[in-house]
């Protein structure tokens, strides 16, 4: 999927390849309106231009090649430089300091959520859809915290889409406002939103806002 397969909001997409191009990509943005409209589709295309191996450049316009191994995995949602956190499914006790968000989820839980996420690699505009997933809670922002401490895969630039944002319980929202507040080199965290009164006001505050129409 490049630019040209999202429907409509051309103005965003400028704003977003201006970005690039001028090397002024925001460390936090806030992707708002309402559910399938694109948002999840524009943040996905974002990534995968910034770590295009070949991006098409023509007068102001760059464009991801769609062809090279960054775009592919991208598109496949399976590269190291893009991270997705979502809700998932309560687990079989609540969460413990140390445990990843995956570890008390059954081997049914998470063969689901790795359906749900090839069919989305498929269609980009597709939402999640796991059973009983509601909150995003705090370990699965410790586990993205502890991938992001290590070393990057490459000197490209490194992805956070929190899809969803507003499900994140209040815990993860502190811990979340603490990774927003130390913002790390050449990592872009996108929060994607139908419903930003949700959030806390000091996480919407330390991020670019960009209302989808």
């Amino acid at each position: 999927m490049s630019w040209y397969q999202i429907i409509g909001h051309d103005k965003i997409k400028k704003i977003l390849q201006n970005s690039i191009i001028n090397n002024r990509i925001s460390h936090a943005y806030c992707f708002i309106g309402i559910e399938g409209i694109g948002k999840d589709a524009l943040a996905i295309q974002f990534a995968k231009v910034c770590n295009c191996e070949k991006p098409i450049i023509d007068d102001g316009f760059i464009d991801s090649c769609d062809k090279c191994h960054n775009c592919i995995s991208i598109d496949n949602l399976t590269h190291p430089n893009l991270e997705l956190i979502f809700s998932l499914p309560t687990g079989k006790s609540s969460d413990t300091k140390g445990d990843s968000a995956y570890d008390k989820l059954s081997s049914e839980q998470i063969e689901i959520i790795k359906d749900e996420i090839e069919n989305k690699a498929k269609n980009h505009y597709l939402p999640l859809k796991i059973p009983n997933a509601t909150q995003i809670k705090i370990s699965s922002i410790r586990d993205v915290k502890q991938k992001l401490s290590l070393s990057s895969f490459n000197d490209k630039r490194r992805f956070v889409i929190v899809l969803k944002a507003d499900e994140m319980n209040i815990e993860a929202e502190n811990a979340f406002l603490k990774t927003l507040e130390e913002p790390q080199e050449n990592i872009t965290i996108i929060l994607i939103s139908s419903k930003p009164d949700s959030l806390l006001q000091t996480i919407i505050s330390r991020c670019q806002q960009i209302n989808f129409s």
